[in-house]
């Protein structure tokens, strides 16, 4: 997890922790996001990236119900962002996304390679 920034929602922006893995039916990708649901995630892709984004919200009113003084608050909000580079082997119109305990998993299918291709040419005759 790498920290980037801080937005204007004062909410810290970070590159989350990625492991891509090379496979034979494609790419593969794990991105770590804790405390991001389904609801809070976005996951697009064009033909030349995949990009990702979500929220981790933890909900803060119970934290001190009874009005007792809170004396640390280290659990906030985070944004997480990140960009990978597809290339042409990828087909970005087959990409399969999965949330599962704070893991997405994403596979980026190769393309499907067409096999030879015979093109007849019509010869004239003078």
């Amino acid at each position: 997890m790498h920290l980037r920034a801080y937005d204007k929602t004062h909410r810290p922006r970070v590159r989350p922790a990625t492991d891509i893995v090379e496979r034979p039916d494609g790419i593969f990708v794990l991105v770590n996001l804790p405390g991001v649901a389904r609801e809070d995630l976005t996951v697009e892709a064009d033909h030349r990236q995949l990009s990702i984004r979500g929220i981790s919200r933890y909900d803060r009113s119970d934290r001190a119900p009874g009005g007792e003084a809170v004396l640390a608050l280290e659990f906030v909000e985070v944004e997480y962002e990140m960009r990978i580079a597809l290339s042409s082997a990828q087909d970005s119109e087959t990409i399969r996304a999965h949330l599962k305990n704070g893991v997405l998993s994403v596979l980026l299918p190769r393309r499907r390679a067409h096999g030879p291709h015979t093109v007849p040419i019509n010869v004239e005759e003078d």
